[in-house]
């Protein structure tokens, strides 16, 4: 194990490949876990750096470098989840305040903004729209 991390620190990509297919199972577990389709690739780039920057000569046995990694990318999967959270947080919160002070134009403009800036499907993304054009429409009617 920590051969083939040397060979895939220096470039070799067949050892890359090779570490990538042996925590392969792990980062499936781990992305099923996060509540976005693009999780795993999330999780193969973290992979991808953290075996390039990965510092061999602080490790004596390959158990120990397998836990580190295995640790690594469960920390990864709960930073990923947090930041989901806290984006779908402050949606919420931007949302609430299109509904109740800016204009019909802006409304629409400040949607667009905060849904490309979610961290889901399109499909997600279009219910979420529809909804959001029938809260604020309720609301303005209710000040009417």
């Amino acid at each position: 194990m920590l051969d083939l991390i040397k060979k895939a620190n220096k470039g070799d990509e067949d050892s890359l490949v090779k570490l990538l297919n042996i925590f392969d199972p792990l980062i499936k577990k781990c992305s099923f876990q996060l509540p976005y389709e693009e999780a795993k690739t999330d999780l193969i780039i973290f992979f991808i750096e953290l075996i390039r920057d990965f510092k061999v000569k602080n490790f004596n046995h390959h158990g120990q470098a397998v836990n580190y990694i295995s640790k690594a990318i469960h920390n990864k999967k709960t930073d990923l989840y947090r930041k989901y959270k806290e984006t779908n947080r402050e949606f919420i919160m931007n949302s609430y305040v299109l509904t109740t002070k800016a204009s019909e134009k802006d409304t629409e403009i400040i949607l667009k903004i905060i849904l490309n800036s979610l961290v889901i499907t399109d499909l997600q993304r279009n219910i979420l729209k529809k909804n959001l054009l029938k809260v604020i429409q309720k609301k303005r009617l209710e000040k009417c």
